[in-house]
């Protein structure tokens, strides 16, 4: 009975069940089935497969650049070196072919002051003399015309008057003549004495001075009244010649004055209608000659983007192809990207534009930007809209504005991709070993492309997006 009580009652397998039930109850989970697991992986391969054959892939290039008119812009530059003395327009502002826009002054200084003022000051005195004596000669030249007339015709009365006086002497000289020859035979027959032949001779001989002179006074007057005829009807000639020689004094002077200008106080003028952009100087400020003071951008001028890339990212850039824009004042994240279409491609690398493309492509940090020294190539993209969509705005686009642009250059198979490194390395070994088609070209006529190129460069595949 003792055995009995000191026995459990339960089994001891029980027991410990019991005491570890709060951890939990162990259930059995069936596992899938293989089949279902094969025909899964089956169908994820040959969505893979189906997606490498069918799916594409585009490469794309990046290019850095500004926005300019194909035109170009044309800069205002100092024609001499001075300090700026009133500009004349304000940035934005419409501007005329001819329209001032700086006033440069360019003089010297002296002692006395500037040298180019005074000498001004001394030309627009003499001009301001010469242009009072031509006034004056204006006025007085009808004056004396009348004066020239008046005399002539009081020359002509006294002209008549001696002429009348002539044709009584005339008339009168017979009967002195005939007196004389009365007197003279009176004489001889002693009825008159030798006094008073000598008296009617004296007479005779005062009236004959009389009327010599009065004919020598009438031939005086007639050349003289000649001399004012002569004068009258040159006198407007005499005054245009005049009014000429006064003319070309006063037309010299004004070279003088307009060269002692130039040396005083220079002034830019506009070359070509257009809007005033990125004015670069301000009042007081010292220029050199040929400095860049303004650009203008040419009315009816459209803007293109002007890029630039090195001789890698050229080669399959074409006429018409698409280009994504991003302008850097306003970034795509906020304001996104904007299409194009590429209208130039030049031929030809350019020089003169390296250091500038290097600049830009580095501030790109771009593969395929053009490097210091290296080759450089133009490429224009026409944009769409020549606006910028911004908080419900447009904003056009500006000249000199920061561009950068993805040319898609291109798009093949992506199974065409994955082969290039094993085609690459059959082309190797059947070109070291000189025998058979080259593997490339036997792989790309089979796979037959949407867009048939030659195979891209290694260097750029990175810059792509599916």
């Amino acid at each position: 009975m003792a055995e009995d009580s000191a026995s459990p009652l339960f089994r001891g397998e029980a027991l410990k069940w019991r005491q570890e039930a709060w951890i939990g109850s162990v259930q059995l989970i069936e596992p899938l089935s293989g089949k279902i697991a094969a025909l899964c992986t089956v169908a994820l391969v040959i969505c893979v497969g189906i997606y490498v054959f069918f799916g594409s892939y585009t490469r794309r290039i990046h290019a850095n650049g500004v926005m300019l008119p194909p035109e170009g812009l044309v800069v205002a530059e100092a024609d001499q070196g001075g300090v700026v003395a009133a500009i004349h327009i304000h940035e934005g502002d419409h501007v005329a072919a001819g329209e001032r826009l700086f006033s440069v002054d360019v003089s010297s200084w002296s002692e006395d002051g500037a040298t180019g003022q005074q000498l001004v000051e001394g030309l627009r005195r003499q001009k301001d003399l010469l242009e009072h004596r031509q006034n004056l000669l204006a006025a007085d030249a009808p004056v004396e015309l009348s004066s020239l007339k008046d005399e002539l015709e009081s020359l002509r009365q006294q002209y008549g008057m001696l002429q009348e006086q002539s044709g009584r002497d005339k008339k009168s000289l017979p009967l002195i003549e005939r007196a004389m020859n009365e007197m003279r035979t009176a004489m001889d027959r002693h009825l008159v004495t030798e006094t008073q032949f000598q008296s009617q001779l004296f007479s005779y001989v005062q009236f004959m001075d009389t009327q010599s002179q009065t004919l020598r006074t009438l031939v005086e007057m007639n050349g003289h009244m000649a001399d004012l005829q002569y004068r009258i009807n040159r006198h407007q000639y005499k005054v245009a010649e005049d009014m000429n020689d006064l003319a070309v004094r006063l037309s010299d002077v004004q070279r003088q004055l307009i060269q002692a200008h130039g040396q005083s106080m220079g002034v830019i003028n506009a070359r070509v209608s257009g809007t005033v952009d990125g004015i670069r100087t301000v009042v007081g400020q010292r220029v050199n000659p040929g400095q860049s003071l303004l650009s203008i951008l040419p009315d009816r001028a459209t803007l293109q983007a002007e890029l630039y890339v090195n001789s890698q990212a050229i080669g399959f850039v074409r006429p018409g192809q698409h280009v994504l824009l991003k302008y850097a004042a306003y970034p795509y994240q906020r304001f996104g990207l904007y299409e194009g279409e590429v209208v130039e491609v030049t031929k030809a690398p350019l020089p003169e534009r390296s250091n500038y493309a290097a600049r830009t492509g580095q501030q790109g940090g771009s593969a395929s930007a053009p490097q210091p020294g290296a080759d450089v190539y133009r490429i224009r993209v026409r944009p769409n809209q020549e606006f910028v969509i911004a908080y419900g705005k447009h904003e056009k686009l500006k000249p000199g504005m920061a561009v950068d642009a993805e040319i898609a250059i291109d798009q093949r198979k992506l199974y065409q991709w994955l082969l290039d490194p094993v085609v690459s390395m059959v082309d190797t070994v059947r070109s070291i070993s000189g025998g058979g088609a080259p593997a490339r070209s036997l792989a790309d006529s089979a796979a037959q492309p949407d867009t048939p190129s030659p195979a891209p460069s290694r260097q750029n595949d990175t810059k792509g997006t599916p």
